[in-house]
């Protein structure tokens, strides 16, 4: 009951110091990528690849619930589809980036499968700490207590601290 409340109270300080931060860029994240989905819908169709969902069907494969297909070994973003008589048109908009990112992903993992074991072995284990310098300050102490430059001791010249108001 003891760690059930510590654990309840620790993550309420959570979230009442970093809870609405992380709320609001998640907004903000959600109303970005509504804007330019809304703003992708209204570009006319000839800005488009136009391609026929029988085509895709025979060549490709449709992903993420229609909304993406890979066609020809490429990926696009199904924007709109339209009928027109007995055909089914898919305008689709290249997506090189997402594209790249999968092949890169899939490349990554096949490397690390195909020259790791699945048990870990004693390499696997072993973390090297950093090797950590203790720095002097900048500035001299007997000509910062003494003297009337009254700079900070700080390794970063870009720091300024004003001065309490009295």
């Amino acid at each position: 009951m003891r760690t059930t409340g510590t654990i309840l109270l620790f993550l309420l300080m959570v979230y009442t110091q970093w809870g609405y931060p992380l709320q609001s860029i998640i907004q903000r994240m959600q109303i970005k990528e509504a804007a330019r989905e809304a703003w992708i819908a209204s570009l006319p169709d000839k800005l488009f690849e136009r391609i026929s969902l029988a085509d895709i069907g025979a060549h490709g494969k449709l992903e993420d619930g229609g909304r993406e297909c890979w066609y020809r070994g490429h990926l696009y973003d199904i924007i709109r589809q339209r009928r027109e008589g007995d055909t089914t048109w898919c305008f689709c908009l290249d997506d090189t980036r997402e594209e790249r990112l999968i092949r890169q992903s899939d490349a990554a993992t096949k490397t690390n499968l195909d020259h790791h074991s699945l048990t870990p072995s004693f390499c696997d284990l072993v973390c090297e700490m950093p090797c950590w310098r203790i720095l002097p300050p900048r500035v001299n102490a007997r000509v910062y207590f003494f003297c009337s430059d009254k700079s900070l001791p700080v390794c970063f010249d870009e720091i300024l601290i004003p001065p309490p108001r009295a």
